[in-house]
């Protein structure tokens, strides 16, 4: 999808990215935008790096599209979560049918389609073999070992929080993209809720944002002095981010954590 979406659209992201950071809050704009529509905040950073290596932008003003990357990236979970099966098989042959279109324009088109589609017959076939895993016992005493359920007084175990985070971080720095380690992590809780609840499932997506910010900080080992920084501040933000989130996992309203709860209230059927 991120191949496709850059032959057909890569240079007006980078055009966007561009213009739109003159002001730091258009930038968290653009970056949420740009990452959104290509589903890759890893491919948003290292654009920005780029940018920054080649002196046209600051470091402060990449700052913004930098932070707005990690909230667009939050569109692929929303992606994966819908139940769109009917639409797979669909995808995948368009996506052939442009493919072979020797326009480059349409190719691209084609690229992206399939890969969407590719995205979501994989999250099933993945989910299908998940079921059969579920009745394995080692599997599920692997699992028991970072599982975040609340006590009778609604605090998450923090030995367990913590390793579901440094799993997340793991997963994540190994496949080089959060959206892999998030396809992973909800295949597993719409196929075996009884080993990914979602007290587990939110810690590992925490960790898996800290681990996305590997692959800038790879792009920058090479980069000038405000790249460098630049990489450095998107992982400090997603640490932090992280670190804020954890304080607030034990504020506990009813023997249960607040953010759980508010979750719960918007998508009632979270469990």
């Amino acid at each position: 999808m991120a191949d496709g979406l850059n032959i057909v659209a890569g240079e007006r992201m980078r055009m966007i990215l561009k213009l739109f950071s003159i002001n730091r809050y258009v930038g968290v704009v653009s970056g949420a935008i740009v990452t959104a529509v290509m589903n890759s905040s890893s491919a948003s950073t290292v654009m920005v790096i780029g940018f920054i290596n080649a002196g046209l932008l600051t470091l402060v003003q990449s700052l913004g599209i930098v932070f707005g990357a990690n909230i667009g990236s939050t569109m692929t979970g929303q992606l994966i979560a819908f139940k769109i099966d009917s639409i797979i098989m669909p995808a995948i042959i368009i996506g052939l049918v442009l493919l072979f279109i020797p326009k480059r324009s349409w190719s691209g088109w084609g690229m992206t389609i399939l890969g969407f589609g590719f995205l979501f017959l994989g999250m099933g076939m993945m989910g299908g073999e998940l079921k059969g895993l579920v009745e394995v016992q080692k599997f599920r005493d692997l699992f028991s070992l970072f599982q975040c359920n609340p006590d009778k007084n609604g605090f998450l175990p923090i030995g367990q929080l913590l390793g579901a985070i440094g799993v997340g971080v793991l997963v994540t720095c190994i496949l080089q993209s959060s959206a892999a380690c998030l396809g992973i992590v909800l295949s597993i809780a719409m196929s075996a809720p009884e080993l990914m609840n979602f007290y587990t499932a939110v810690p590992l997506v925490l960790g898996s944002n800290i681990g996305t910010t590997i692959t800038a900080q790879l792009a920058a080992i090479t980069a000038t002095r405000p790249a460098k920084q630049a990489a450095l501040a998107h992982t400090l933000f997603n640490v932090a981010g992280t670190l804020m989130m954890i304080g607030i996992f034990y504020i506990v309203w009813d023997r249960e954590p607040i953010f759980f709860k508010l979750v719960k209230s918007f998508s009632p059927s979270a469990s």
